[in-house]
């Protein structure tokens, strides 16, 4: 009995999560999620909600509005969410222009990006 009252319950759980996923735009809507493989010299980020440039770090998640600033003799590297590796030269981008958009592999729900905050 304990085996249906759990099934049961689970199956209430999941309903109430997909209806709720389906009521809630914000909640269902998805973006693709590239991060930052190598950092190599002076490599500075400014996602869409900072003010600042800050340094960059290995594994941080990067949304296509967000801009990297590669100094002279730097490099990094990105993984980006279409499963490419871009190369990222000195000069100051934005991940879109590296990262191309199209059907992203990893996603992560709006506004839980790793890292992500104001800073």
């Amino acid at each position: 009995m304990s085996k249906i009252l759990s099934r049961r319950r689970l199956t209430q759980t999941f309903l109430t999560l997909v209806l709720v996923g389906y009521s809630s735009p914000s909640l269902s809507e998805t973006t693709g999620v590239s991060y930052i493989l190598q950092v190599k010299g002076d490599v500075q980020v400014k996602k869409e909600q900072w003010t600042k440039f800050q340094q960059a770090s290995i594994g941080l998640t990067l949304s296509s509005d967000d801009k990297l600033e590669v100094g002279v003799n730097a490099l990094a590297k990105v993984y980006c969410s279409n499963q490419t590796i871009w190369e990222v030269k000195p000069g100051t981008y934005s991940v879109s222009d590296g990262c191309p958009l199209g059907t992203p592999i990893f996603k992560l729900p709006d506004g839980n990006n790793r890292n992500a905050g104001s800073r």
